[in-house]
C-alpha cells in the first residue's frame, strides 16, 4: 500500500517587515517523530540562558523621574511636591548620603541623618538631587548597570545624567516654605529660607554652550513662578542662576 504523506506549509510574517519573509514546511510523518522535550533546554546541563530586552527609546524617557502631575505613592493624590518622609527616590545618588559639588561633579562627603544634611550645611542631600535631577532614563540605567559612566578607572567612577534636548524638555521645581511646601529646604541642599514673597527656582537643563553636559541651576529668591522660566519655547532655564 502506498502511503500519501501530505505537507502542511506555514505562511510566515515578520510583525515588522510588512512582507513575507519565507516559507516553512514540514512533512506531518517527520513531526510525528519528533521527541520534544517538556522542560526548556537550558536547564539541562550547561547551556546559558539568553535574556535580551526590548527597550522603547522615545521621547518621553527623558522626561524627569519623578514629575508632579503623577501619583508616585499610590495614594489616590498627585505628589506636586517633594515627599522625603513618604517616598524614597530612586537615581545615581545615594539617598543616605550627603553630597558637596566640587565645581565639576557631585561627591559623596558624609552620611545623611533621615536624608538630611544636618551636619554638613553646605551638601545636598541624594535623596534630594534624584527627586529634581533624574530622568526616567537614569533611572532604566541605573537599574540595569548602575548608569551612563563618562570616567571609570581604578581609583575613580563618574556617572553623568542622560542627555536631555534643551528645547522643551527642562524641567524644574520651586520652593516658597516650610508651611506651602512641607520641608524646610535648609535640611536637604544649602539654601536658605527664601524671602517674604520670594522663591527659589531650581531647574534641570543641558547648558547651551557648555558642551550639552547637564545641570542643576538655581534662582535664589525670585520672583514669580518656576514656569516662567522653563515652561516656555526657547531658551529654557536661560539667564542669570547659579
Amino acid at each position: 500500500m502506498r502511503t500519501h504523506i501530505r505537507k502542511i506549509c506555514l505562511n510566515l510574517f515578520s510583525k515588522i517587515i510588512v512582507f513575507p519573509i519565507g516559507f516553512l514546511c514540514v512533512s506531518t510523518a517527520s513531526a510525528n517523530l519528533l521527541n520534544l522535550p517538556e522542560t526548556p533546554l537550558f536547564l539541562e546541563g550547561n547551556k546559558t540562558a539568553l535574556v535580551q530586552l526590548v527597550v522603547e527609546r522615545d521621547n518621553k524617557l527623558f522626561f524627569e523621574a519623578y514629575p508632579t502631575y503623577e501619583d508616585i505613592n499610590g495614594d489616590g493624590e498627585l505628589d506636586i511636591r517633594y515627599k522625603p518622609d513618604e517616598i524614597d527616590y530612586y537615581g545615581y545618588f545615594e539617598s543616605g548620603f550627603c553630597y558637596t559639588h566640587t565645581g565639576s561633579y557631585f561627591q559623596a562627603t558624609s552620611l545623611a541623618t533621615d536624608k538630611k544634611c544636618l551636619v554638613n550645611t553646605q551638601s545636598w542631600s541624594g535623596d534630594f538631587l534624584n527627586y529634581i535631577t533624574m530622568t526616567r532614563m537614569d533611572v532604566m540605567l541605573r537599574a540595569l548597570y548602575g548608569g551612563k559612566r563618562v570616567i571609570d578607572t581604578a581609583t575613580q567612577t563618574v556617572l553623568r545624567r542622560a542627555f536631555v534636548p534643551w528645547e522643551n524638555h527642562t524641567w524644574g521645581i520651586e520652593y516658597h516654605s516650610e508651611a506651602v511646601d512641607g520641608f524646610l529646604i535648609e535640611d536637604y541642599s544649602p539654601l536658605d529660607q527664601p524671602l517674604t514673597d520670594k522663591r527659589h527656582h531650581l531647574a534641570t537643563n543641558n547648558f547651551i554652550g557648555k558642551g550639552d553636559v547637564p545641570y542643576l541651576r538655581v534662582r535664589q529668591n525670585a520672583s514669580g513662578h518656576i514656569w516662567d522660566w522653563v515652561d516656555k519655547e526657547r531658551t529654557q532655564g536661560d539667564g542669570d542662576a547659579d
